[in-house]
């Protein structure tokens, strides 16, 4: 960059410049008077500042690199994000469906043990007319054999 700073300068001292101050302004001329320490500062002034420029590149070179893997990671977490929240979307209409059918069956069972409170309920009339009848049967008997001792005398005294 420096170089292509002096090169135009050159071309337009050379090109626009009358002669008369185009010999004083000649880099020969302007270099034959230069003491060593000019040469060194200049030289140390280039150096800094292609350091200076070399470390701009480099940072901005790894910053485009950290930049590009930043945006690449985040689309990767982006995709992942959304694969979990549809994951989540359908373990929810499952839980739904899961839901519904918890409810359906504790309704079926609700149902199945009234079902089977009505059945103990007549199981349990159904026994005391069993009872009932057994206890009349009973009386039955016990007035057929007195009927029978009266008419035939008592089988069991002769």
């Amino acid at each position: 960059m420096l170089w292509a700073l002096l090169g135009a300068a050159f071309t337009l001292r050379d090109s626009f410049i009358p002669s008369e101050m185009r010999t004083k302004l000649d880099s020969s001329v302007l270099i034959q008077y230069w003491d060593w320490r000019t040469w060194i500062i200049g030289a140390l002034v280039i150096l800094l500042v292609s350091a200076l420029e070399g470390c701009y590149r480099g940072h901005r070179h790894y910053s485009e690199i950290r930049e590009k893997a930043a945006s690449e990671k985040y689309a990767e977490l982006e995709d992942e994000v959304e694969k979990q929240r549809a994951k989540a979307i359908e373990a929810d209409g499952e839980s739904t469906r899961l839901n519904t059918e918890i409810k359906h069956l504790e309704e079926e069972v609700a149902n199945q043990c009234v079902e089977i409170s009505i059945r103990d309920t007549r199981i349990k009339h159904l026994k005391e007319e069993v009872a009932n009848q057994w206890v009349e049967i009973s009386t039955r008997d016990t007035k057929i054999g007195r009927l029978q001792t009266k008419l035939h005398g008592d089988p069991y005294s002769r």
